[in-house]
């Protein structure tokens, strides 16, 4: 019985985080003015961002982490994630994010096995990231592609 508050209120925990924060990324940027009242989604991406980074909300949510709020910690997670076989299906997201926190050479070799992955949305990352890398792009996750390759939003 336990067991099952526990995971009730870690989804109730989470779920606001996603209301919140999602929704955010697929806006326009916000003006610097309103950063000091963004501040606690900070907790809110940490929070998303456990150890071990098994789903897309956390791999998302250690590249804002990274990206935004310079926590290189989070870089080990995304590599981990980016090369392990037990989470192929965020392996080709973690290495989008990897790419997109500067780590182009990192995710350019998690990419070359990226392409012999099972699931496609993989495989597109893998691509992805190889085209990217050869026309110095310096992003690829926008909300947009992330949306399609990783969900199979057609939009």
């Amino acid at each position: 019985m336990v067991i099952r508050v526990t995971s009730i209120n870690e989804s109730h925990r989470i779920a606001p985080c996603l209301e919140l924060l999602v929704p955010l990324c697929w806006s326009e940027p916000l003006t610097p003015a309103i950063a000091p009242a963004l501040a606690v989604l900070r907790e809110a991406l940490e929070g998303l961002a456990k150890s071990p980074l098994c789903d897309e909300s956390g791999v998302r949510a250690a590249l804002h982490l990274v990206r935004d709020y310079g926590d290189r910690q989070l870089l080990d997670l995304l590599h981990v994630a980016a090369a392990s076989p037990r989470r192929e299906a965020v392996r080709g997201l973690a290495a989008a994010m990897l790419f997109d926190a500067g780590e182009q050479d990192a995710a350019l070799r998690c990419a070359t096995t990226l392409l012999g992955s099972c699931p496609l949305s993989s495989v597109a990352w893998g691509a992805l990231i190889q085209a990217a890398h050869a026309a110095n792009e310096p992003e690829i996750a926008t909300e947009a592609t992330v949306r399609r390759i990783q969900f199979g939003w057609s939009e």
